[in-house]
């Protein structure tokens, strides 16, 4: 199971899907119902249609990751405090605070 956290389920689907269909191209277009990308003597570029899905993706994922960003600045600012349930009778006890 350790190995599961190491690999993006996404990612995995992703090369499975252009495994299956033999290209990247194959996969995205059966993904997105119209061509992603041509093929090009240096490799795979995005179509005009490409172009602009990949644009609100790329931004999409930036929002996603400055939102993860604040939890884990938002995380690190809380102090958890656990004690036993006698522990915290004798506290209790101890201040004259109750619970």
């Amino acid at each position: 199971m350790h190995n599961l956290n190491r690999f993006h389920l996404n990612g995995l689907r992703a090369l499975e899907a252009a495994g299956r269909l033999g290209s990247l191209r194959a996969a995205a277009e059966e993904q997105f119902g119209r061509p992603m990308f041509e093929r090009h003597p240096k490799g795979l570029r995005p179509t005009p249609f490409g172009q602009e899905v990949l644009r609100y993706l790329s931004a999409g994922f930036a929002e996603i990751s400055a939102g993860l960003a604040l939890a884990d600045r938002r995380r690190d600012s809380v102090l958890t405090v656990s004690v036993t349930p006698m522990a915290e009778d004798g506290l209790a006890g101890s201040s004259g605070a109750t619970c």
